[in-house]
C-alpha cells in the first residue's frame, strides 16, 4: 500500500509539473488599470483607423498593416494576462499539456506493471510478507504446540519454498532463512535441501555446508550418512578444528561404539573452545564416558593436548587520546582474516590507558567463524567515539598483520606517537597459563549475569488474557535483543528473570555489553515488532558494570500506548 500511495504521489507531482504554465493568473489593482487603460486606447486607435479608411486617407492593404501591428503592440504590452469575466479558446497547445499530464503517468503504469512487477519484484514482495506471516504465527505458539499447529507452519513454509523457486532473481538469503525455520520447526530433512541450494546459489559457502551438514545428521536420526561425513569432510579440509564438524564426527563414533576415535575427537573439540558453561559441560561428560568405555586413560589423554587457539594482546592507549571521549566510547580489539572485515573474535571494553585480553574461540561472534583453523590473523586495537564495532566518525585504530593464532603475544598501542605495533611467539614453559573460558554474559570467571523483574499492567490499561507479552533486554539504540521470554497476559503480574538460558546467542548474554535497556511488550497480535495499540513498558539504560543492575529486582510497569 505504501509503494502505490508513493506512486500516486509522484504522479500528481508530475502532473503538477505539467499543468502548471495553465493556470489562470489573478491581476492586482495595477495589472488590472494598466490593462484598462491599453484597452481603452487600442479601441480609440482602432477607431481613428476606421475613420482613416473612411475619408480615403488609408488604402485597405495600409490598414489591414496598422491593424496588426495595434494587435502586436497590445499583446506585447499585456501579455497572456486574462482579465475577470474574459475567456480565451483553449489552444492546440494546451490541449497537448492536458493530455500529456493525463497520458504520462498511465503509461508509466502500463510500463511497469507488466516490466517492473514481472521481473520478480511482486513475487519478492509476496515472499517477504508470506515470511512475516510465518514469524508472527510461529510466535503465537504456545510452549506445547499442537500437531495441527505444527503442520500447519509446516504447509506455511512449504509456501515460502515454492515462491523462492518462482522468483526470477535467486535468492540465497530467502533460502538460508527458510532453512532456519525449517530446523526450528524439527522439519530437518527439509532444511538440508534448503541449505543445499544455498551451498549450490553460493558457490560452496562454508557457513551453508556446515548448517546442511547439521540437518542431514538430526534428519538420519543423528547418524552422519555418506552425504553429512563428505560434507564435514570438505568443511575441515578448509578449517581442520571447525568445533561443530568435530562435535557431529564425535557423537557418530559414540553412537556406532567407536569410543576411542569419540574420545580423542571431544577432546579436539573442546580444545577448540566452548563458551556456554552448560555445552563445554555436557562435552566434557560425553569425553568421560567415551575414555572409560574405550579403556583410555582421561588424564593422559588431556595432557597430550596440544595448546588451543589464542592470541595475547597488550594494549595502551595515550592519555592525550582518552580526554574528553564521547559517553558511549569503547575499546575494541579483534582478530580477523588477513584482508578481511568480518571479525573472528572480538572483545569490546571501556576507555583506558592499559589492557590486556586474550582472543580466542570463545571470543568468535558465530561457532562456524572464529580463530579456529586459521593459520594467521590481522589484530586490531580500535578506539570506536560511537561505540559500535566500525567506530564511527574521528575512530582510531592500529593494526597488526600475520599474526599467528598459537603462541602470539600482541603488543599495540594507540597515541599520537605510538610506537609500531609487533609481536613475540611464547615458549611453552613461559607462556602465561591460560585464560579462564569466559562466562557467557559477564566478567572472565564470574557467574552470567542474571535481570530479574517484577513485571505488572499498569492500572487504567487492558489487554485480552490471551494476548502475548515480550520481554527483552537490547543493547539501547539497537533493535537486535540480547535475551527475550514470552508469556501469555493472563499470567501478569509476574517475575521474569532474564538471563543465559534465555540469551538469543548461546554465549552473548547481558553482560557482554556496557548498557542495557529492557522493553515489555503486549501484543494482540502475536508479532515481535511494535504496531500502534501495543502497550509497552521500558527500563534503563542500565550500566551492565553497576554491580545494583543484576542484584535485587527491578519494577517494570507496562504503562505506555505504541502510536
Amino acid at each position: 500500500m505504501t509503494l502505490w500511495l508513493s506512486l500516486l504521489a509522484l504522479a500528481l507531482g508530475a502532473m503538477g509539473f505539467v499543468l502548471y504554465p495553465l493556470r489562470p493568473r489573478r491581476l492586482d489593482d495595477g495589472d488590472a488599470l494598466r490593462l484598462s487603460s491599453n484597452l481603452a486606447t487600442f479601441e480609440e486607435r482602432r477607431a481613428e483607423l476606421a475613420e482613416d479608411l473612411a475619408e480615403g486617407r488609408l488604402d485597405a492593404a495600409s490598414h489591414r498593416a496598422l491593424l496588426a501591428e495595434l494587435d502586436r503592440a497590445l499583446l506585447a504590452d499585456v501579455g497572456m494576462v486574462t482579465p475577470t469575466g474574459v475567456k480565451l479558446a483553449v489552444r492546440p497547445a494546451g490541449r497537448v499539456l492536458w493530455a500529456s499530464a493525463l497520458l504520462v503517468p498511465l503509461v508509466a503504469l502500463l510500463f511497469y506493471a507488466p516490466w517492473g512487477l514481472s521481473f520478480g519484484a511482486a513475487e519478492d514482495l509476496a515472499f517477504k510478507a508470506e515470511l512475516e506471516v510465518f514469524d508472527a504465527a510461529q510466535a503465537a505458539l504456545g510452549e506445547d504446540p499442537t500437531a495441527a499447529e505444527i503442520a500447519g507452519l509446516r504447509l506455511r513454509l512449504e509456501g515460502l519454498e515454492a515462491r523462492l523457486r518462482r522468483l526470477e532473481a535467486k535468492e540465497p538469503d530467502g533460502w538460508f532463512l527458510v532453512g532456519q525455520r525449517a530446523m526450528d520447526l524439527g522439519a530437518f530433512a527439509q532444511a538440508a535441501a534448503a541449505f543445499e541450494e544455498v551451498e549450490k546459489l553460493t558457490g560452496g559457502a562454508l557457513v551453508a555446508l556446515v548448517y546442511r551438514a547439521q540437518a542431514l545428521y538430526l534428519a538420519n536420526d543423528r547418524r552422519l550418512d555418506r552425504t553429512g561425513r563428505a560434507l564435514v569432510d570438505r568443511v575441515l579440509a578448509t578449517v581442520p578444528d571447525q568445533p561443530v564438524m568435530l562435535e557431529l564426527l564425535a557423537m557418530d563414533a559414540f553412537s556406532q561404539q567407536r569410543y576411542q576415535e569419540a574420545a580423542e575427537t571431544f577432546r579436539r573439540v573442546l580444545a577448540a573452545g566452548i563458551a556456554n558453561p552448560a555445552r563445554r559441560q555436557f562435552l566434557e561428560d560425553a569425553q568421560r564416558r567415551a575414555a572409560e568405555l574405550g579403556g583410555l586413560d582421561l588424564a593422559a589423554l588431556s595432557a597430550a593436548a596440544p595448546a588451543g587457539p589464542g592470541i595475547a594482546v597488550d594494549l595502551t592507549v595515550a592519555r592525550a587520546w582518552l580526554e574528553n571521549l564521547p559517553a558511549q566510547a569503547q575499546l575494541f580489539i579483534l582478530a580477523r582474516p588477513p584482508g578481511g572485515r568480518m571479525p573472528l573474535a572480538v572483545e569490546r571494553h571501556n576507555p583506558a590507558t592499559q589492557l590486556s585480553v586474550r582472543l580466542g574461540p570463545e571470543d568468535a561472534m558465530s561457532p562456524a567463524m572464529s580463530i579456529v583453523g586459521q593459520a594467521a590473523v590481522e589484530v586490531v586495537a580500535r578506539l570506536s567515539m560511537d561505540g559500535s564495532p566500525a567506530g564511527g566518525d574521528g575512530m582510531k585504530e592500529v593494526v597488526l598483520e600475520a599474526v599467528p593464532t598459537t603462541g602470539a603475544r600482541v603488543t599495540l598501542a594507540l597515541g599520537p606517537t605510538a610506537p609500531p605495533p609487533s609481536f613475540t611467539l611464547e615458549t611453552a614453559s613461559a607462556a602465561a597459563p591460560p585464560a579462564p573460558v569466559k562466562a557467557p554474559g559477564g566478567s572472565k570467571g564470574e557467574a552470567p549475569a542474571a535481570l530479574r523483574l517484577a513485571l505488572s499492567l499498569a492500572p487504567g490499561l487492558s489487554a485480552a488474557p490471551d494476548a502475548t507479552v515480550f520481554v527483552f533486554a537490547r543493547t539501547p539504540g539497537t533493535p537486535m535483543p540480547l535475551a527475550v521470554d514470552r508469556f501469555l497476559v493472563g499470567e501478569l503480574p509476574r517475575e521474569v528473570v532474564l538471563d543465559e538460558g534465555s540469551a538469543m546467542i548461546p554465549g552473548q548474554g547481558l553482560g557482554s555489553v556496557p548498557a542495557l535497556e529492557v522493553v515489555a511488550r503486549v501484543t494482540a497480535s502475536g508479532g515481535v515488532r511494535a504496531a500502534p495499540g501495543d502497550l509497552e513498558g521500558r527500563l534503563g539504560p542500565l550500566s551492565t558494570e553497576d554491580g545494583d543492575t543484576f542484584s535485587g529486582v527491578k519494577t517494570l510497569v507496562i504503562d505506555q500506548v505504541v502510536e
